[in-house]
């Protein structure tokens, strides 16, 4: 039902959503992996909604200018990302380059001596299954999210529903 990676032996993360979610038709992003979270291994990100994959855009240009974090269509070959624990918050790097939020969107940076904030707190949410997730701000006050389920759309972080009073509503 879903694609591994050609390392098959690597974890896979997925991300999901439900519309029990939605806050201004923006849909939060939850993770499920299916082996315990270790840092320095490679995960696929993928909407398990949509079934699209989640990773930095296929076409980029060559400047060192932030690179977007987009959905993929069914059937592309997606890419790995290396998660990297840092204290109590993770580092999610595509290709080597940290995802960091900008103006509410998601990007990589590929400057190696950048002011950027590159860090995220992974939350489990227990009640919306076994082994789920949310990709969250340091301060929780915003997450990744998806404003719609088609291919090629740019990740956001914006205000996300605690998950809590959503699953409260309804369950995954």
């Amino acid at each position: 039902m879903f694609h591994t990676p050609e390392h098959s032996s690597q974890n896979v993360w997925f991300l999901c959503y439900s519309t029990n979610f939605v806050k201004e038709n923006h849909v939060t992003f939850f993770i499920s992996i299916l082996e315990i979270l270790t840092s320095g291994k490679q995960y696929l990100i993928r909407n398990k909604a949509s079934d699209t994959y989640i990773q930095r855009a296929l076409h980029e240009d060559k400047s060192l200018n932030p690179k977007s974090v987009i959905s993929i269509p069914p059937g592309v070959q997606a890419h790995l990302w290396t998660i990297e624990k840092d204290g109590e918050f993770y580092v999610l790097k595509a290709k080597g380059a940290p995802a960091f939020a900008k103006d509410h969107l998601v990007f990589v940076s590929l400057l190696k001596e950048s002011n950027i904030d590159v860090k995220w707190r992974i939350t489990a949410v227990p009640q919306s299954g076994r082994n789920d997730f949310l990709i969250e701000s340091p301060n929780k006050h915003g997450g990744w999210v998806l404003p719609t389920g088609e291919p090629y759309t740019q990740s956001e972080q914006s205000t996300v529903l605690s998950p809590k009073s959503a699953l409260d509503h309804h369950s995954l």
